[in-house]
């Protein structure tokens, strides 16, 4: 049996693979994207029911869209940035100046 023992180094080179692939197959940005905007949704409309529907990137404007559906049936698309790291919810269609 071989001495197979984890360095930190192991360690690390191991989790920066991990990362890389889950970056590049798009499943990291896409997670994210949706974690973030729920919990913007969460925090700023506490009193509104939402339930998560579908995540998509939009090439043309390099942004994810994640939609919601609301108590009414209604559709509503939060666009969140930058591609590689979607925290920022650039455009929330439902804070709009009255």
């Amino acid at each position: 049996m071989s001495n197979f023992i984890i360095t930190p180094k192991k360690t690390i080179l191991l989790l920066i693979i991990v990362i890389t692939v889950l970056q590049v197959t798009n499943i990291l940005p896409r997670t994210l994207a949706i974690l973030s905007t729920s919990l913007y949704v969460n925090i700023k409309y506490s009193d509104r029911e939402f339930e998560y529907q579908y995540v998509e990137y939009v090439p043309g404007f390099g942004d994810y869209f994640v939609t919601f559906k609301d108590k009414n049936g209604e559709n509503i698309s939060f666009t969140v940035t930058p591609k590689f790291f979607p925290v920022y919810v650039l455009y929330d269609p439902l804070d709009r100046p009255m």
